[in-house]
């Protein structure tokens, strides 16, 4: 009799471990993922990555006061992008003028002068690390964005070269 009482107690030590283990809290974790599909990038025509605009020549006389935009060419930049982009952002970067902060600092020697970068209508002024934006039909496409840079005197310019670079960052949607 005293094997069976104790062959129960182990029974029903087992049987209550058992339970207790049956009835330890759970707990849940949750994990939110996150990601955004971007567009894929246009490409770049050949041409159109590295670039020189040569301005025209204008005198020191001609640019005797500030506020003189003068020497104004255009350049151009040619993307073929894939179908499903929308949108491509231009961002156009380089060191700001120090006297006047809408325009592109010149490294060249001539004083008083900076750049300035102007839309295709060459009055609609795009300011350093200013933004133009190119709306897409998504179909993909080859598109071309024209632009127009011009000296600006700061105040009575001496002669010199101008010089300025242009950083521009395109952005696809």
């Amino acid at each position: 009799m005293m094997k069976q009482l104790a062959a129960r107690a182990v029974a029903s030590a087992l049987l209550g471990w058992s339970a207790s283990v049956g009835s330890v809290a759970a707990q849940e974790s949750v994990i939110t993922v996150t990601a955004t599909v971007v567009a894929d990038a246009c490409s770049v025509a050949t041409g159109s990555e590295t670039q020189t605009v040569t301005l025209d020549d204008m005198s020191s006389q001609e640019l005797n006061a500030a506020g003189i935009t003068g020497g104004k060419k255009s350049f151009s930049l040619s993307l073929s992008c894939p179908a499903g982009t929308s949108a491509v952002t231009y961002t156009f970067g380089g060191t700001v003028d120090s006297v006047d902060t809408d325009s592109f600092k010149s490294t060249g020697t001539a004083q008083n002068v900076a750049v300035r970068l102007f839309r295709d209508d060459g009055s609609t002024l795009i300011e350093p690390n200013g933004n133009y934006r190119r709306t897409l039909t998504g179909a993909g496409e080859s598109v071309t964005d024209s632009f127009k840079v011009a000296m600006y005197s700061t105040g009575q310019a001496t002669s010199g070269t101008v010089a300025s670079a242009l950083n521009i960052t395109m952005q696809y949607e």
